[in-house]
Formats: C-alpha cells, structure tokens, sequence
C-alpha cells in the first residue's frame, strides 16, 4: 500500500472537450517536481484527479491555480482542490474476475488493518 499521498482534482463543466487540458496539468506537476502515482479521468471529461505526495500538495494546487487562472476566472475550471491525505492499493490476480468475494474480502482486511 501506498501512503502519505493527497489526491488532487482539477474540475469543471467547461473542461469538456477542451484540448490540452490534461498536457497543461501534467506539465505544471512536473515542473513541480512531484511524482505522480496515480491518474484518473471522468468519463465526462469534466475532472482530472491525480495522487501525489503529501509533501507536495500545496505547491501542484498553487502552481495549477496558477497555469488555469484564466480558465478559473471565465469559469471553465471550478476549482483546483487537493483532498486530506489517502492510500492507494491494488489488488492483482489471475481469476479474480470468476471469483465472488474477492472485493468483500479486500475491503474486510482493510479496515481490520485501519
């Protein structure tokens, strides 16, 4: 399990099919010099939201604000925000699709080790 991370989300109902969105988020956070474990996009296309280190989360939100801040003030981009802090895990195997309850089991151990 991954840990010590903040999800970060950049959101809003004009981002929809707005080219270079994602390449402009994804430049900014490497000038940051953050690492970015996880990525994940609405179906919508109405929010992008990444993980990062904890350590990092103020300086991508500040720095995004600041690439977006024309967007943000024509109200194309709601708001760029970063969530309190969050794990990441991942669960592999062959068969787990044909298995029932595997996700029940996953979710059990999970809070057993909260």
């Amino acid at each position: 399990m991954v840990c010590d991370l903040q999800l970060v989300t950049i959101e809003g109902h004009g981002m929809l099919g707005v080219p270079g969105v994602a390449a402009r988020t994804f430049e900014t956070v490497a000038r940051s010099g953050a690492s970015v474990p996880l990525i994940t996009q609405a179906s919508s296309e109405q929010s992008i939201c990444f993980a990062i280190p904890s350590s990092s989360s103020e300086k991508v939100v500040s720095m995004l604000a600041s690439a977006f801040e024309r967007e943000i003030e024509r109200r194309d981009i709601d708001r760029v925000w970063a969530t309190d802090e969050v794990g990441i895990v991942t669960v592999v195997g062959e068969g787990m699709r044909s298995t029932p309850g595997v996700a029940g089991r996953v979710f059990t151990a999970l809070v057993r080790k909260r």
